[in-house]
């Protein structure tokens, strides 16, 4: 059943090589007979959540490039966000 729904939905047979797959399917065999798998909403939620907490991560650790005013002389400097 696996393999047709990789075949149906056009994922490659090489993604078994990855290391999410044992655990994807340890994780399958672990919920057992009649588990219900998550909604697409539901897992596009999950993940843009954590890539949206990625993203605010990152942010709070560039630096922002700005303009500083002097009198005829503005010159980029770079700040921290802190």
């Amino acid at each position: 059943m696996i393999s047709m729904f990789r075949y149906a939905n056009a994922l490659p047979f090489n993604s078994t090589s990855s290391d999410f797959y044992p655990q994807m399917v340890s994780s399958i065999a672990e919920a057992g007979p009649g588990v219900r798998g998550p909604t697409a909403k539901k897992l596009a939620e999950l993940h843009l959540e954590a890539k949206v907490h990625d993203v605010d991560k990152h942010i709070v650790q560039f630096k922002v490039l700005r303009l500083v005013d002097s009198d005829d002389n503005p010159q980029w400097e770079f700040s921290s966000m802190q």
